[in-house]
């Protein structure tokens, strides 16, 4: 059998994906460079806040959803 090349997590993230897109429960979106999250187990989003993106409030009575 041959030598095989082996990669790291973040290799492998940057291979894949070069940004995460991460919705968390609050529907706050984020997008986070894969350098910033590679090799690790779980995104702790509020650690995260400088790749949080700025959303829009809809307008008009479809934004009344109470």
């Amino acid at each position: 059998m041959g030598r095989q090349r082996r990669y790291t997590d973040e290799q492998l993230a940057e291979a894949v994906a070069s940004e995460f897109f991460v919705i968390d429960g609050e529907l706050r979106q984020y997008r986070i460079p894969a350098a910033v999250v590679g090799g690790l187990h779980a995104i702790h989003v509020d650690a995260c806040a400088r790749y949080r993106l700025l959303t829009l409030a809809p307008a008009g009575p479809a934004a009344d959803v109470s």
